[in-house]
């Protein structure tokens, strides 16, 4: 859940510093969260975090029932 969050306030332009300051953690603990969201995601810089649209982080995964980047509802589909 602190991965989406973050990921969510380097999407919106914020530093590793502010998004920091914003929710009262070191800007190294911004860095190694999204780290692994760019493991997850597939990818090595910001810049596709900020042009990705929201969606979930890595195919399969359905988040929380109810968040805007889970994937129908967070119900598993039947294949």
């Amino acid at each position: 859940m602190r991965e989406l969050h973050i990921a969510r306030l380097v999407a919106t332009g914020a530093t590793s510093r502010e998004v920091a300051s914003r929710l009262f953690i070191s800007p190294r603990t911004v860095d190694a969260h999204l780290r692994s969201v760019y493991r997850k995601l597939g990818i090595n810089s910001r810049r596709p975090v900020k042009d990705r649209p929201r969606r979930p982080v890595r195919p399969g995964w359905r988040g929380r029932p109810g968040s805007p980047w889970c994937g129908r509802a967070g119900r598993r589909s039947r294949t």
